[in-house]
């Protein structure tokens, strides 16, 4: 792409992601929490003007995945706005417009974790009139997570279970894998880091495995400008997304090994085709005991393939943990919530949540 071109199209872009953000209901803002100034996306009208109403409806927030950004989220997030949720999507430190964007920092899941404490404990005190009184830490929320964020929301939810009321992870990192993908087979048997694709053919191919072949068949047409775009955006940015990688490489099955400090009413959706973390993992889940829905005709990209579906699923996560709180008399905006997985004490149970879900149901 010619150099006088490439940020043409940048702008382009931007404006018309603005658009989009303000089309569905979101603002994009920014606040100062640890040693960053973090940019993410809201659906609260105006900071620092809560109504007691406001202060007690369910805060949802969206953790994106590697090398992705905020904005990653809105095709899910413009099904749960309307559902009277506050939504919020930050840019974690490294992605996105979080700044500043350095590859000395740690970018480690326990870093993220503590990270993402921070941010949400900032995000609170922005919140709250100025005259009230604010604590130390946040309030519970309702947490969801899509690959590497899977594994900081999953981290995050074993951390502090007083603070993650619900739990949904969309094909999350950090779980051993028995079938290597295809992406991690390359990696380990070439050293080839595909995640980190920095030229237009390795964009176009990581495009391709996130899609997954179903979703090949049935929508695969990438703008070539689009993957340009892409591809020059980490290029740029290419010390750091290494450095991410290098970080979380070690990670491949930590959260695996703290699912039991989950409290969390926990769901797992996985993708049947996923080419960057293969779908044994779900098994693997499934085995300690969490609700698992392997969703087919899609692949890793099932945010962006299945969103709706996505929504649906945290949508009856909330309102389960709504009605439940409700008929137990529970303060939704102080208590902390027990796990909804210690109650499935059977394997008739566990076998009816392991489902395999036609791409047709939604």
């Amino acid at each position: 792409m010619p150099a006088i071109v490439a940020p043409l199209v940048k702008a382009a872009a931007e404006l018309v992601m603005k658009r989009r953000r303000a089309s569905i209901g979101f603002s994009r803002r920014f606040l100062y929490a640890g040693w960053y100034k973090w940019a993410y996306l809201d659906s609260k009208a105006r900071p620092n003007t809560s109504t007691e109403s406001e202060l007690h409806q369910p805060t949802v927030v969206l953790v994106h995945g590697f090398s992705s950004d905020k904005d990653a989220w809105l095709p899910i997030a413009k099904y749960l706005i309307h559902q009277g949720y506050r939504v919020v999507m930050p840019d974690l430190p490294g992605h996105g417009a979080t700044t500043p964007v350095c590859s000395s920092h740690n970018y480690g899941v326990d870093a993220q974790v503590a990270n993402l404490l921070s941010f949400l404990s900032a995000l609170q005190a922005a919140t709250r009139p100025p005259l009230r009184s604010n604590r130390a830490t946040p309030t519970p929320i309702h947490l969801v997570g899509y690959s590497m964020g899977g594994l900081i929301a999953g981290l995050f939810a074993a951390t502090f279970p007083r603070l993650v009321r619900t739990l949904t992870l969309l094909c999350p990192a950090g779980i051993s894998m028995p079938t290597p993908s295809p992406v991690v087979a390359l990696f380990d048997d070439t050293g080839l880091r595909l995640m980190e694709a920095s030229t237009v053919q390795h964009m176009d191919d990581l495009l391709r495995y996130a899609q997954g072949p179903t979703t090949t068949k049935l929508k695969r047409q990438n703008s070539r400008v689009v993957v340009h775009m892409y591809a020059k955006i980490q290029a740029a940015r290419r010390d750091v997304v290494s450095k991410i990688f290098d970080d979380l490489e070690p990670e491949r099955s930590t959260l695996e090994d703290q699912l039991h400090r989950i409290e969390a009413d926990t769901l797992v959706l996985w993708g049947a085709q996923d080419q960057i973390l293969d779908v044994s993992c779900a098994h693997q889940v499934r085995s300690k005991g969490f609700r698992t829905i392997v969703v087919e005709g899609c692949g890793h990209d099932i945010t962006q393939v299945r969103p709706q579906l996505c929504a649906t699923h945290i949508n009856r996560m909330i309102s389960r943990d709504i009605r439940r709180s409700t008929t137990r008399g529970v303060d939704l905006s102080q208590s902390a919530c027990t796990s909804y997985s210690t109650t499935m004490d059977s394997a008739s149970t566990l076998d009816a949540d392991f489902m395999e879900v036609s791409p047709w149901d939604y």
